[in-house]
């Protein structure tokens, strides 16, 4: 996760993959304590 312009990054914090159309993503090594919390975050914002 990090910034558009960075190279390495693939996702934003939402978890929208950078490049594709419709894609998120939840690593449980971002966050590895709070998953489910993050999970669930990213999951209402889709709706």
């Amino acid at each position: 996760m990090g910034a558009a312009r960075d190279p390495l990054a693939v996702a934003d914090q939402r978890g929208k993959v950078y490049g594709a159309e419709g894609l998120w993503v939840v690593d449980g090594s971002t966050l590895p304590e709070t998953v489910l919390m993050l999970a669930e975050k990213i999951a209402d914002s889709l709706r």
